[in-house]
Parts: C-alpha cells; structure tokens; sequence
C-alpha cells in the first residue's frame, strides 16, 4: 500500500509540473496573440491557408499550440488515475462532481 502511495505522490508531481508548464505556454501563446493581434485559432486557419509568411516566431507559436495541446491531454490522462479524496483530486484541482 505504502509503494501505491508513493505512485501516487510521484503522479501528483508531474501533474503540478505539467500545471506549471500549461501556465507558462499559456503565456507565451498568449504574447504571440498580443504581438500578432491575432487569435490562435484565427492564426492557425490563416497559416494553413497559405496567408502568413514563414518566420520563427510563427513556428515557436505553433510549438506552443501544439505543446499545450500535449500537455492538457496528459494532465486529463494522469487525472484521470489519481484517486479523489474529499473532493480534491491530489494536485489540487476539485474533482468533478457529476
């Protein structure tokens, strides 16, 4: 039982630090939006269509699409694995109720 614990604290750890990591790329996507005056989803449609020049910042912006994409599906996954405890899942997030 100790060694599940243990399992659990360690899960637990990497969800804060895929929490962290979300806030971060968050951000970030969330100054290419500013500096572009363009939202992500507006963004993408124009890139795949052809509409935006190529250049480095529009890649890392992509990465940074594609990297929260990533991260919000592991976060459910390992969510989804952890027990609840009084309404809380261990990374600090309420579980669902319904």
């Amino acid at each position: 039982m100790e060694k599940l614990r243990e399992g659990d604290a360690a899960l637990a750890n990497e969800l804060r630090l895929m929490e962290a990591g979300i806030c971060r790329t968050e951000q970030r996507i969330l100054e290419f939006e500013q500096k572009y005056h363009l939202g992500s989803q507006d963004f993408i449609a124009h890139y795949e269509n052809d509409e935006m020049e190529e250049n480095m910042n529009f890649d890392e912006w992509i990465a940074a699409l594609r990297l929260l994409e990533r991260l919000r599906e592991k976060v459910t996954l390992c969510d989804l694995c952890l027990p609840r405890r009084s309404g809380r899942s261990y990374w600090g997030g309420f579980a669902d109720k319904g």
